[in-house]
């Protein structure tokens, strides 16, 4: 019985682990979209500076 319970925890922990990976996977694409947004807009800016 002891076993049965450690396992729900395990499975338990997993679950919240994968969400918790998700959200951060999330959160790391929608940095990366921002920051290329900023690269292009820069880009844009320096391009106007040296016209």
């Amino acid at each position: 019985m002891r076993s049965e319970g450690a396992l729900l925890e395990l499975r338990t922990d997993l679950k919240t682990f994968k969400r918790e990976e998700a959200a951060l996977a999330r959160d790391i694409g929608e940095q990366q979209s921002t920051l290329a947004t900023c690269l292009r807009g820069s880009k844009r800016k320096s391009v106007s500076w040296n016209g």
